[in-house]
C-alpha cells in the first residue's frame, strides 16, 4: 500500500474568499424596475397609443396599470423586510470555538488549519465544513447518530458502501486510530476524476469512518485538488480526528411520515 508522508509546508493563510450573498429583497427591486421599462416599452409599441382618435386614454390605462403592479411590488418588498440581513445573525461561530487548533463540537473534534474558514450554516446543521482560504480544498465530518440510522446500515455497511462508491482501489485502506472511537478505517484515493459544473479536474481525498462503542458512526473527510493536497493537513486529520466526550451532536427533528 502507498502512503504518502507528510511535508512540512504550512497551510495558506491569505484572506478567506467568501461566495457572494444575493438578497431577494435587491432581486425583487431589479424586478420592480425591470417591470417598469417593459410597460412604457409595451406603451410604445402598441399601436393604439398612437391612434389620433384617443391620444392621452390609451397611455393613461397602462400608466395606472403599471402603477398598480408597482404598488404590488412594493407591498411584497414590505413582507420582505430583513432578507438583507445576515442569514446567519443569532447562530453559534464556529470559528469562534477553534483552540490550539481544534474544533470540539457537534460531538466530534477535528483540526481547524490555519485560515481556514468554517461554514455557520452547515454547523447549525450538525455537519462541519471547512474552506480551504482558496482553492478547491475542504474538511468535512459528521456524526450519525444510531437513532438516525437505518438498521441495515452499521459500520460495516458504511465503508463497505465508500469503497464501492469509487470505481478505482483506494491507495491506502488500512485501520487508523481515531479518539473515542472502537474501531475506524482511513481510506485513501491520490488521483480522482472530479467532475461538477464547469469544474474539470483531479482530487485527492482522505475519509475515515469511526464507530463509537454505543454504534454512532462518524465521518471524516479531507478533499483538495492534486495540485492543492497538503499531506501535513491529512497527518492533522489522522492524528486529531475524534469523537468529542464534551460536546453533543445536534439531533435535527426527525421528518414527518408521508
Amino acid at each position: 500500500m502507498r502512503h504518502t508522508s507528510p511535508h512540512a509546508d504550512p497551510p495558506r493563510t491569505t484572506p478567506v474568499r467568501r461566495r457572494p450573498g444575493r438578497s431577494r429583497r435587491a432581486i425583487l427591486a431589479a424586478t420592480a424596475g425591470a417591470l417598469l421599462l417593459a410597460a412604457c416599452a409595451d406603451a410604445e409599441e402598441d399601436p393604439q397609443a398612437d391612434d389620433p382618435g384617443d391620444p392621452d386614454g390609451v397611455e393613461e390605462t397602462e400608466e395606472l396599470e403599471g402603477l398598480e403592479e408597482l404598488e404590488e411590488l412594493e407591498e411584497e418588498l414590505e413582507g420582505l423586510e430583513g432578507l438583507d440581513e445576515d442569514p446567519t445573525a443569532g447562530m453559534e461561530d464556529p470559528n469562534e470555538l477553534v483552540a490550539d487548533g481544534l474544533l470540539a463540537a457537534n460531538g466530534l473534534i477535528v483540526p481547524a488549519p490555519e485560515g481556514w474558514d468554517f461554514d455557520q450554516m452547515a454547523f447549525a446543521q450538525g455537519i462541519t465544513v471547512a474552506a480551504a482560504p482558496e482553492g478547491l480544498s475542504q474538511l468535512a465530518a459528521q456524526v450519525l447518530l444510531p437513532d438516525a440510522l437505518p438498521d441495515d446500515m452499521g459500520f460495516d455497511a458504511l465503508l463497505d458502501d465508500a469503497r464501492a462508491s469509487v470505481e478505482q482501489e483506494p491507495d491506502v485502506d488500512q485501520e487508523v486510530e481515531v479518539t473515542g472511537a472502537e474501531r475506524a478505517v482511513e481510506l485513501r484515493y491520490l488521483d480522482l476524476p472530479f467532475q461538477q459544473g464547469e469544474i474539470d479536474t483531479q482530487i485527492s481525498e482522505v475519509s475515515i469512518i469511526a464507530e463509537r462503542e454505543d454504534g454512532a458512526l462518524a465521518l471524516f473527510n479531507y478533499t483538495a485538488d492534486v495540485d492543492d493536497f497538503d499531506d501535513g493537513i491529512a497527518e492533522q486529520l489522522l492524528a486529531s480526528a475524534g469523537f468529542d466526550p464534551d460536546s453533543e451532536p445536534i439531533e435535527l427533528p426527525t421528518p414527518p411520515a408521508p
